[in-house]
């Protein structure tokens, strides 16, 4: 059991980034980290991953598509205590 309670949770945002500059998703990102929010993006689809790269698929292109567009954003009861103290 844990000692205190886990209150932090994801929240996914869809982001509207014109795909044809492939890092504008990461530019996004650097951004609002270097303005103190910390976000990341969306987990890799797990074809991706080096021990399923070889398994059979269907066309997965939609799929790829959110990936390159999808960020994770921090989300907590705790963040606003913590903007509070930083104020």
């Amino acid at each position: 059991m844990l000692s205190q309670p886990n209150n932090q949770q994801l929240l996914a945002q869809y982001v509207s980034i014109d795909e044809s500059g492939s890092d504008a998703r990461d530019v996004f990102l650097e951004v609002l980290n270097n303005g103190g929010f910390m976000v990341r993006p969306v987990w890799r689809l797990m074809h991706k991953l080096p021990m399923y790269a070889a398994c059979p698929r269907s066309n997965l292109s939609q799929a790829e598509s959110l990936e390159r567009r999808i960020v994770n954003l921090p989300s907590s009861a705790h963040l606003v205590e913590q903007i509070r103290s930083e104020a």
